[in-house]
C-alpha cells in the first residue's frame, strides 16, 4: 500500500514529532502500512491561538483543603505503576519489613532467575530484559525481600519480583510506550511471573495470601491518596478557561475556517492517495471539512480516533452537518474510539455509511485519549480500511 496518513492533532498540542514518530513506529510494524507516508498539519502552531495567561482575572482560592475527588480502582493501579517506575524495588522493600524470616531465599530465588525461559516481546528488546533482570536479581532489596519471605516460590515475591523488573526493563528501553499503553506494561508483568513458575504449597500454608494482603494494605492505600492528589490537582486546569484544551475548542469555533484551509492545503501537496486522519478536536476539523464544499479530492479515507464530532453534531455545533438538515458526512468514515476516553464518541448511528471500531490501550482517562497510536489493532484496521 502506498499514500500519504496526514495527521491532524486534537486540543493542547503544538510539538507533534512524539506522535508522528509513534505513528510511523506503529505502520513500520504493519507490513501492509510500510510503503505509507506520514505527514502532521500543526496547526496549532500554524495559526492556532497564542499561549494565554488569566491568572489575574481567574477568582482566588478559598482557604482550606480541597474537597476530596473521586479515585476509580484503574486510576489507583495506574498510580501504583507510577511509584513502582520511580522506584522499581519499592515492594521488595517493604516485603522485607512486612515479613519475618524464612528458612529459604535468596539462592533459591538467584537460581529461578538465572533458569528463567526469557518471553519474546516486541516492545522491549532481549538485552533491554536481560539487564533489567540481573539487576533485580543482584539488588541487596531483593535479597532482603527473600530473606524475609523465606520461600522463592511464595506467589506474592515472585509477583513482586516481576513487577520491579517489568519497571526497571520500562525505565531504559529504548521509546517503551509505558503510560501510553497500559496493556504492555501489564503483559510483561504476567510473562515474568509466569516464567518464575511458582510452585504450589500445602493448602494449610496461608503465608502466601497474608504476604499479598499486607503488601496491598500499605501500598493500595498509599497510591489511592497519591491518585486523589493527582485528581484534584488535575481538576482545575481541566476546568478553568485558561487551559489548553478550552482555548483550542473556543478558538476552533471562531477561527475553524483557517485550520480546515490548512488541512485542505496540506492534503493538496502530499501524495495520494491521503488517508485524513484526526485525533480529537482535530477529528472535528477534518469532518467538517470533507463534509463541506471545499474539500480536497485527494482524500480517500477519514479516520478520526477518540473524537467527539458526533456529539457536537448531535448538539448543532458542527460546521456544515446539522441534525434534521439534509447532507452527509463524507464515507468512507473509519471511528476508532476507547471506551476508557471520555472524549471519545461512536459515529455509525448517526452517520449513515460511518463504521465504528473499538479499541482498549488498558489505561484510564486522561491516558486513553492518547493511546491510540501505540496500539497494534489501530494500524491493523487502518490497513484493512486503506484505500487501494
Amino acid at each position: 500500500m502506498s499514500g500519504t496518513l496526514l495527521f491532524v492533532h486534537g486540543t493542547g498540542a503544538r510539538h507533534i514529532d512524539d506522535e508522528l514518530s509513534r505513528l510511523r513506529a506503529g505502520l513500520a510494524a504493519e507490513r501492509r502500512l510500510r510503503d505509507v507516508r506520514v505527514h502532521g498539519v500543526a496547526w496549532g502552531s500554524a495559526v492556532g491561538p497564542a499561549a494565554l495567561d488569566v491568572t489575574p482575572v481567574l477568582p482566588p482560592r478559598p482557604p482550606g483543603p480541597e474537597p476530596a475527588a473521586e479515585v476509580s480502582p484503574a486510576d489507583i493501579a495506574v498510580t501504583e505503576w507510577d511509584l513502582l517506575l520511580a522506584d522499581p524495588l519499592l515492594e521488595l522493600r517493604m516485603l522485607a519489613e512486612l515479613f519475618d524470616p524464612g528458612p529459604s531465599g535468596p539462592d533459591a530465588l538467584d537460581k529461578r532467575l538465572d533458569a528463567m525461559a526469557l518471553p519474546e516481546l516486541g516492545h522491549v528488546d532481549r538485552a533491554t530484559l536481560e539487564r533489567a533482570i540481573a539487576e533485580v536479581r543482584d539488588a541487596p532489596e531483593t535479597t532482603d525481600a527473600a530473606l524475609a519471605v523465606g520461600d522463592a516460590a511464595d506467589p506474592e515475591l515472585c509477583a513482586a519480583v516481576a513487577r520491579a523488573i517489568t519497571a526497571t526493563a520500562l525505565r531504559t528501553a529504548p521509546d517503551a510506550p509505558i503510560g501510553r499503553a497500559g496493556a504492555v506494561r501489564d503483559e510483561l508483568a504476567t510473562v515474568l511471573v509466569t516464567a518464575l513458575e511458582p510452585i504450589p504449597e500445602p493448602a494449610e500454608d496461608v503465608s502466601r495470601g497474608l504476604g499479598e494482603t499486607l503488601v496491598r494494605r500499605v501500598l493500595r492505600p498509599l497510591a489511592a491518596r497519591l491518585a486523589t492528589r493527582s485528581l484534584v490537582r488535575r481538576r482545575t486546569p481541566l476546568l478553568d478557561p485558561a487551559t489548553d484544551v478550552v482555548r483550542d475548542v473556543a478558538f476552533y469555533l471562531r477561527r475553524g475556517a483557517a485550520v480546515r484551509a490548512l488541512i485542505a492545503a496540506e492534503a493538496a501537496r502530499v501524495e495520494p492517495p491521503v488517508v485524513l486522519l484526526g485525533h480529537s478536536l482535530g477529528g472535528i476539523a477534518a469532518v467538517d471539512l470533507l463534509s463541506g464544499p471545499d474539500r480536497p479530492g485527494s482524500v480517500r479515507l477519514l479516520v478520526t480516533a477518540g473524537s467527539p464530532a458526533p456529539y457536537l453534531y448531535l448538539m448543532d455545533a458542527l460546521d456544515h452537518l446539522r441534525p434534521g438538515v439534509p447532507g452527509a458526512a463524507f464515507t468512507p468514515w473509519l471511528n476508532v474510539y476507547d471506551r476508557a476516553d471520555r472524549l471519545a464518541f461512536c459515529a455509525a448511528r448517526v452517520f449513515p455509511g460511518a463504521v465504528d471500531e473499538e479499541i482498549d490501550a488498558g489505561v484510564p482517562f486522561p491516558a486513553a485519549h492518547g493511546a491510540y497510536w501505540d496500539q497494534p489493532r489501530f494500524h491493523a484496521l487502518l490497513a484493512h480500511h486503506w484505500p487501494e
